[in-house]
């Protein structure tokens, strides 16, 4: 239920199918169109918006109270106005009177069911019904689509406005009007009329009711000025199925508007090296057996390439054999000399001589 801070005791919600419905804090800063600065100030100080769920094909209304401290004996108030708007079209209200009190009444309740229309015995009253918002991707004219998005800029919100108004009289014209509502409880419109916004619901009627009493009201501080401003912004949570694709959509509108948190994707928890789970054919233990045999031989190769290379240098005499040894050689001028060693070792070790006739060299730097 949401509760107005400035006004302790005055609070609103939105019955869904006789159950009130969930509540979303809305974290945005509240903004007011008006021509009128120092009105647009007064009324974003005097909202509270919260987010709901709409649910396709379901009755709601709109359930007021009014308790202590605000509502007492001697209320500071004769009469409390609710005006009731759905998609920006006012569709009712309710009247709490000091008298109530008075007579020692102790929480005072209204539920506003739907709109009213008439007077006297040709009142008609019919229920709030959550109509279904649908899309379609058909090239309609533009001047079709602007009429459409136009239809549609107010669509997803009640409001309560409530005002400080004088006792009145009974009877009269009711005040609210259907005209302007969904006449069905779905609607198709093209996606380019919705221009990307994420509304999902709009307001419908159900079957006609019995209305209450009628009242002559006058608002003290004028329509400008309530006391307090209740918004619902209704969004639909689950994917619904689109018109023309006939496959789920992922427009979930109040996971959109990041009112309530996305589901999260399933993350991956680590997956121990089980002993007896079969990896690749191998279990985790046979795969760390065979690392450590790799290592192993791959220090033994290095060894082994480490011996046969002593093995070829002291098989070509270069170890400090006797007769094979390279010598430096300098010339009269000191330079330094390129001295040819032959070699005439057989092939001892495995290792081919050089091919007859051909000699090697060995260049020595000083």
């Amino acid at each position: 239920m949401a509760k107005f801070p400035l006004l302790p005791g005055l609070a609103a919600v939105i019955m869904i199918s006789g159950e009130p419905a969930p509540e979303h804090d809305d974290t945005d800063e509240i903004e007011v169109d008006h021509e009128d600065p120092h009105v647009a100030e007064h009324q974003a100080s005097r909202t509270k918006s919260v987010y709901i769920e709409a649910k396709t094909g379901e009755q709601f209304g709109v359930k007021l109270e009014v308790t202590g401290p605000l509502g007492h004996a001697n209320m500071v108030y004769t009469k409390l106005i609710f005006d009731v708007w759905a998609d920006g079209i006012r569709a009712g209200e309710a009247f709490c009177d000091r008298p109530f009190f008075k007579n020692g009444g102790v929480t005072w309740e209204y539920t506003v069911k739907g709109v009213t229309n008439g007077k006297g015995s040709k009142c008609t009253l019919k229920n709030f019904l959550f109509a279904k918002i649908e899309t379609n991707s058909d090239n309609s004219p533009m001047d079709a689509i602007k009429r459409q998005a136009q239809r549609l800029q107010k669509k997803g919100t009640i409001e309560i406005r409530v005002y400080n108004g004088d006792y009145g009289k009974k009877g009269g014209d009711t005040p609210g009007t259907s005209e302007g509502f969904f006449k069905q409880g779905r609607i198709n419109v093209s996606e380019k009329a919705l221009k990307g916004q994420a509304k999902s619901h709009g307001t419908s009627e159900a079957r006609r009711a019995k209305r209450g009493a009628v009242f002559r009201c006058k608002k003290k501080d004028g329509d400008d000025y309530p006391l307090a401003i209740f918004k619902f912004i209704y969004r639909s949570q689950v994917s619904h199925l689109s018109t023309y694709t006939d496959a789920r959509q992922t427009t979930e509108a109040l996971k959109q508007l990041l009112v309530i948190p996305r589901t999260p994707s399933p993350s991956r928890e680590p997956t121990p090296e089980p002993e007896e789970e079969l990896i690749d054919g191998l279990t985790a233990a046979q795969h760390a057996q065979i690392q450590s045999l790799v290592r192993q031989l791959a220090s033994e190769n290095v060894s082994n390439a480490k011996k046969i290379k002593q093995e070829i240098v002291e098989s070509r005499g270069l170890a400090g054999r006797s007769g094979h040894a390279s010598k430096r050689s300098k010339g009269n001028n000191g330079k330094a000399e390129v001295v040819v060693i032959e070699d005439d070792s057989d092939d001892e070790d495995g290792i081919p001589a050089p091919a007859p006739g051909r000699q090697q060299a060995g260049l020595f730097v000083d």
